[in-house]
């Protein structure tokens, strides 16, 4: 079957029409889905350890945020003065 001959019967261009619109929709199906999730029994997630280093207690937020403040906002001056 030549697909470049422009004398082709209309019918049998409509069946490869057709037929390679059932292959590019059933493709994906065939097996590109995603994997399902696995769950335990009881059908809840595990739970997470917790961590108790995550954030020392001496620690001073509102130091640390009005540094960081201030170096964002110095930054930000010495890339408007590059420009």
């Amino acid at each position: 079957m030549d697909l470049h001959n422009h004398t082709m019967s209309p019918n049998i261009r409509r069946a490869i029409v057709a037929l390679t619109c059932i292959v590019i929709l059933a493709l994906p199906a065939t097996g590109f889905a995603q994997k399902p999730i696995k769950r335990n029994d009881q059908g809840v997630l595990d739970p997470v350890p917790g961590r108790a280093d995550l954030y020392s207690s001496d620690a001073d937020a509102k130091s640390e945020i009005d540094e960081a403040l201030q170096r964002a906002l110095d930054l930000n001056l010495l890339a408007a003065v590059r420009l």
